[in-house]
């Protein structure tokens, strides 16, 4: 956990430190008179033990180390994403206005049209194609993220000194939402399993939110019923 708090928070300090200083061009940043930098957050909500909570640690780590001034809203539903984004930009005190998911792609780039002299950025999705000078996107590839873990899977499931195998050789994959992001996580997944060991199968499936415990327990036990020793989130 420590690990992924670490990176996501440095993904929060590139959206930063990226948006603000691009091109040298610190002018066009809206700060106060003390030239205190201000950043505000929207994302789905606290509490997730996962990427939203290590999002915002990434946003107090970005207070407490480089003093940022910080302010976020929870939004649990995307249709109050982009009212939160607006009222943000509204404001007009923030250098940057930052929002937690690729799921708000949408809701973001129509508020940065908007707001043109207003900077927004987007964590886990990289925006590319885009033409808006003020919206910046920025994000891992996703099929690295998850190699490694398909490596340790793909070894730990015919390893006769882990107590998780059993032999079948197959292990599991459980994406969010139906997204570009979960199916190149689970192709990233696939091939490190498959880099140490070429037999391995895969049972992939999607859960279709990302706030149904229930559902992903559902899912992870139909996983170890078909086989599967190991079972990735």
């Amino acid at each position: 956990m420590r690990g992924k708090r670490v990176f996501m928070a440095v993904l929060i300090s590139i959206a930063i430190t990226g948006m603000i200083f691009a091109s040298g061009q610190k002018d066009q940043a809206v700060t106060t008179d003390d030239n205190t930098i201000k950043v505000a957050m929207v994302f789905n909500q606290l509490g997730d033990m996962g990427f939203n909570d290590e999002g915002f640690s990434g946003l107090e780590m970005a207070r407490d180390q480089l003093g940022v001034e910080i302010s976020y809203v929870e939004a649990p539903e995307i249709a109050e994403v982009e009212s939160q984004l607006s009222m943000y930009a509204e404001d007009g005190i923030y250098d940057l206005i930052l929002v937690l998911g690729a799921t708000y792609a949408d809701s973001i780039t129509s508020v940065a049209k908007m707001y043109p002299e207003q900077r927004f950025s987007i964590v886990d999705t990289a925006m590319e194609g885009h033409t808006l000078a003020n919206l910046h996107g920025v994000a891992a590839w996703d099929p690295e993220q998850t190699f490694l873990s398909g490596c340790i899977a793909g070894l730990v499931t015919m390893s006769d000194e882990m107590p998780l195998s059993n032999g079948n050789n197959i292990v599991g994959f459980v994406g969010g939402m139906d997204s570009p992001a979960s199916r190149a996580g689970a192709a990233g997944f696939l091939a490190g399993a498959k880099y140490v060991n070429p037999s391995v199968e895969l049972i992939y499936t999607i859960a279709g939110g990302y706030r149904d415990p229930s559902k992903g327990k559902e899912i992870a036990l139909a996983a170890y019923d078909k086989g599967a020793d190991v079972v990735f989130t």
